[in-house]
């Protein structure tokens, strides 16, 4: 309010500001993939869920989907990037009775549910547990890398090629992930069947 009050000064003599929240932005999240009606869905303000709530509401699991391995995509606050939290098993939650693996949600979040027949993605070079990962969707590059267990020392990020397969032959193209892990560039929306190549820096 002082803030506000100060540059109202200038044209305002001891202008007086209040400020009061009339409306709260909405909190949304996100399902898709192996859901019965993935989309976004809009909370409540004073409402706080859980995994297995935000399910229940995308009308739970297809019959294909992947129930012991659930992803949730969130947004770092203080970096802005993509973070992946660790797969959560649903099926244990429901038949163990472990709910202490029942995460509440936050706002943004986007719950990814795999299918048997997603495919996959692959990932190799400069990061810690390269190797085939099983294609989420919505999956993107950053969020490949956090799956692979982060990158290595030294990678080459200026040049991280993507080898994508589309009809009878593939394309092959270059990004600078340097740039997308500092904001600078927009993130990449994976592919099934997608290759992904992290080369060392020489120094």
């Amino acid at each position: 309010e002082a803030e506000i009050a100060g540059l109202y000064s200038k044209k305002i003599t001891d202008p007086y500001v209040t400020i009061r929240v009339t409306e709260h932005a909405p909190k949304i999240i996100y399902v898709s993939g192996g859901v019965t009606t993935p989309r976004e869905y809009t909370l409540p303000n004073d409402l706080r869920i859980t995994l297995v709530q935000a399910l229940t509401m995308a009308g739970w699991f297809t019959p294909l989907a992947v129930q012991e391995s659930v992803r949730v995509f969130r947004r770092d606050p203080e970096s802005g990037r993509q973070v992946v939290l660790p797969p959560i098993n649903v099926r244990r939650i429901l038949s163990d009775g472990a709910v202490g693996l029942d995460i509440f949600l936050e706002p943004g979040d986007t719950v990814t549910v795999a299918s048997q027949t997603a495919g996959k993605v692959y990932i190799f070079g400069h990061v810690k547990t390269p190797g085939e990962f099983g294609f989420v969707p919505g999956m993107t590059l950053t969020g490949l890398v956090t799956m692979a267990g982060g990158l290595k020392d030294y990678p080459k990020l200026s040049n991280v090629r993507v080898i994508r397969t589309e009809g009878k032959g593939s394309t092959s193209y270059s990004v600078d992930l340097g740039d997308i892990i500092k904001g600078d560039g927009d993130d990449v929306l994976l592919k099934p069947g997608d290759r992904i190549y992290i080369d060392e820096t020489f120094i």
